[in-house]
């Protein structure tokens, strides 16, 4: 298991009624997360996109691909970066997503959080 700290920034687009995209960098990884699909969506595309670019390479998840947990932390995003193996099993990817208000397009809100590979 791995510990990245990272720096994000939540930013709104169009109405500026809340963050609709969140980007995250740090040790030599960037995280995307558009908490609902920006469009036109395409069928199974649909609850969210989460792009991946690290290590294990520049991978794309929609939907049901996005774990979604509820915490005293703030909403856990998990996605599985490779698929478990009986020889040498899994990796996924968690980020901790903190609550984050007062985001308008004029004033993204910039944070730090953490994101925890495992193995």
């Amino acid at each position: 298991m791995s510990v990245r700290h990272d720096e994000g920034v939540a930013s709104a687009g169009y109405g500026g009624s809340g963050a609709n995209e969140f980007t995250f960098s740090g040790a030599g990884t960037t995280i995307t997360f558009f908490p609902a699909t920006p469009g036109p969506v395409v069928a199974g595309h649909e609850g969210g996109e989460l792009h991946y670019q690290g290590p294990e390479g520049d991978l794309t998840f929609f939907g049901s691909q996005i774990t979604r947990l509820d915490s005293a932390l703030g909403t856990l995003l998990t996605v599985t970066l490779r698929a478990p193996h009986p020889d040498v099993g899994g990796t996924t990817s968690t980020l901790v997503l903190p609550q984050v208000t007062g985001v308008t397009r004029q004033n993204p809100v910039n944070f730090e959080t953490v994101g925890i590979k495992t193995t």
